[in-house]
């Protein structure tokens, strides 16, 4: 009765943690009803005990909720799935890197950047031609796993992608991509082709220019 919507914040978040530390039965539903509960608070405390217990079930559950979920609820979980590198749940992440709600778009890029893997690494590189490109640049510069040949095969995109991938290809000297970063000099955009000269030190051009 404790954690009902009427008590105080502090004693209902004391009353959910000993409900999921001892109920384990219960575990599960419990922390469905936190996570549409309104007060972000109480949320944000049942996220942080389930540290101790998720696993994949339990990400998948919760997962399952975003549909259904208010912006900032949603935020919160993808934060959380984020945290715990919850792979299986990328393709319910990657798709709010296009939502309206800047908090909620930042979210997913972080998230989509700490789980890693070929989905979240296509999703970065395509938002990095719009609102958040300077969001997905940094997700992308801490990404978890290898990203050469999508960063390479970004050259061939959109102006506004090959600039940062550029700045993204130097910074991680990925001599692979010389022969590339060399032709985009010649390129017909400004930002591309100093983005290019700029890359030019990072990587081991294979002609000369």
């Amino acid at each position: 009765s404790l954690t009902k919507a009427a008590i105080r914040t502090n004693i209902r978040i004391a009353a959910l943690e000993l409900q999921l530390r001892y109920d384990v039965g219960k575990r599960t539903r419990r922390m469905v009803q936190a996570l549409e509960d309104p007060n972000r608070q109480y949320r944000g405390a049942a996220l942080d005990f389930a540290r101790d217990f998720a696993d994949e079930e339990l990400c998948a559950t919760l997962a399952a909720r975003i549909p259904s979920l208010g912006d900032e609820a949603r935020t919160d979980l993808v934060n959380w799935l984020g945290e715990r590198h919850a792979a299986a749940q990328i393709g319910r992440i990657t798709p709010l890197i296009g939502s309206s709600d800047d908090q909620l778009a930042a979210a997913a890029i972080r998230a989509a950047g700490r789980i890693g893997g070929q989905q979240a690494l296509e999703a970065l590189i395509a938002a990095l031609d719009g609102p958040h490109a300077a969001e997905a640049e940094a997700a992308l510069a801490a990404f978890n796993g290898s990203m050469n040949e999508g960063l390479m095969a970004a050259l061939d995109r959109t102006p506004g992608i090959q600039v940062r991938a550029l700045k993204l290809i130097a910074a991680r000297r990925i001599s692979a991509a010389a022969e590339k970063v060399f032709d985009r000099p010649h390129s017909d955009t400004g930002e591309v082709r100093n983005a290019a000269i700029a890359a030019l030190a990072g990587v081991r051009p294979t002609r000369e220019f």
